[in-house]
């Protein structure tokens, strides 16, 4: 869900940031700022899935997901990374055959 608030620079509430960080559980805050004025304020959240039972609450926005570790599939996170993000790595070969 997201969600922008736009205020005027001399808004009675000059720290109205603080209430949208406190409000998130997960996501960001973005500020825009014009002048040294702060002139938006961009909410985004977001549905973490590391709660028991968030993907059955909305199944049709999720789909079953099998959750893994790194360390139980790769050994290590040393090793995941020379298989798949060095040069010429699993990414690497992934990304040329979708161009």
């Amino acid at each position: 869900m997201d969600a922008a608030l736009t205020f005027k620079p001399n808004s009675s509430e000059p720290n109205c940031q603080d209430q949208h960080v406190e409000s998130l559980r997960s996501g960001t805050v973005e500020i825009i700022v014009q002048d040294s004025l702060v002139i938006q304020i961009e909410k985004t959240e977001r549905i973490r899935l590391t709660k028991s039972g968030t993907a059955e609450k909305y199944p049709t926005q999720f789909g079953k997901l099998e959750l893994f570790s790194v360390e139980k599939v790769f050994g290590d996170w040393a090793s995941a990374q020379k298989t798949h993000f060095r040069e010429g790595g699993v990414f690497d070969q992934l990304y040329k055959k979708s161009k």
